[in-house]
């Protein structure tokens, strides 16, 4: 791949403002000043080596991703110390939306149609083997007007595994998958809190399913600042697992698992059923995003009869991705 380092290019996309950032990543809202649209700019910075080949290779299958539940990315800056992701701007990420339309939050149809988007994002993702690892609502965009959830980043945990493996010192990229912000845990699944070394694309699902709680409850579902807290947390709702499933869970006291339905009263069994499924402790028996989306709790947003097709209708998904026909239509793992 061409290394796209100029000098004129880092001057097409002028900042106005600044999301979040840090040393070695900012997230900045700039005008594209050949178009004069807005766009939102990932700056990862590198202090000591220059950005390699296989990290911009990584970037341009990013750039092939097209699904209309995933933000798109629509630029690639590299320059030799620094990298700049150019996203469309969509919208207010899915933690700010909750907090600014609570009203709408009570609406259990509108709950459903931004978590059934959501795992479409998912499923879309998974089948192109791009696995999050860190899916919170912070990465959730929502495009208000047309009622449309978009994933954003996607691909960004494999870029910095990448960087890892090759042992490049992108460090904002290190920093990414070595440490965490505390608000992630809450939504990190047991495998990767305790470290495992196996993991699959399972964890997603069971961060989707704390964020299924979070829009039901209209608050996270389990809000501690260390793994250990975290998981202890969850046993105490979930109920302690199997050593075969945790091997440190003989230390623990035997807690039996709560009943969701007197935990999220407002939700139909429906809900509860598919919720027990995303947040279950074994990876091998957690509900894939695939599935999930053929569950009947998805039933009066999307009929069997388009299933496999386009959904219609304002605020809905219009997809015809054909990996998606594929998980929708064959049950694609």
């Amino acid at each position: 791949m061409e290394r796209m380092v100029d000098s004129k290019k880092n001057k097409k996309y002028e900042p106005i403002g600044s999301i979040e950032a840090s040393d070695l990543d900012k997230i900045l809202v700039c005008r594209d000043v050949t178009t004069n649209e807005i766009v939102i700019v990932r700056r990862i910075t590198s202090i000591e080596e220059s950005i390699p080949s296989s990290v911009e290779e990584k970037t341009a299958e990013m750039k092939r991703l097209n699904n209309k539940n995933i933000v798109r990315l629509l630029d690639v800056v590299v320059h030799e110390y620094k990298m700049e992701l150019v996203y469309e701007d969509v919208g207010p990420n899915l933690k700010q939306f909750i907090d600014s339309y609570p009203e709408k939050m009570k609406d259990p149809l509108a709950i459903k149609r931004l978590l059934y988007q959501m795992l479409c994002g998912v499923a879309y993702c998974h089948s192109h083997g791009i696995v999050y690892g860190n899916l919170n609502p912070k990465n959730i965009l929502i495009d208000v007007d047309n009622f449309q959830v978009k994933l954003a980043y996607a691909g960004l945990a494999g870029l910095a595994r990448l960087a890892k493996a090759v042992d490049v010192a992108l460090d904002s990229l290190r920093y990414y998958i070595e440490t965490r912000h505390v608000k992630d845990l809450w939504y990190m699944a047991p495998e990767i809190l305790q470290n495992l070394p196996e993991t699959s694309s399972v964890v997603d699902m069971w961060s989707v399913g704390c964020i299924f709680a979070e829009m039901v409850k209209g608050k996270p579902l389990v809000q501690r600042n260390t793994e250990l807290a975290q998981l202890l947390s969850f046993i105490s709702i979930l109920g302690t697992p199997s050593e075969e499933i945790m091997s440190s869970a003989s230390r623990w006291k035997i807690t039996y698992p709560k009943d969701l339905a007197e935990e999220f009263p407002t939700l139909e069994q429906a809900g509860i059923d598919l919720l027990s499924k995303m947040l279950c402790w074994a990876p091998s028996q957690r509900i894939t995003a695939c599935s999930a989306l053929k569950h009947s709790y998805f039933n009066d947003v999307v009929t069997k009869k388009r299933r496999t097709g386009v959904l219609s209708g304002k605020g809905l998904l219009e997809s015809t991705s054909s990996e998606l026909q594929l998980c929708l239509g064959q049950g694609l793992q």
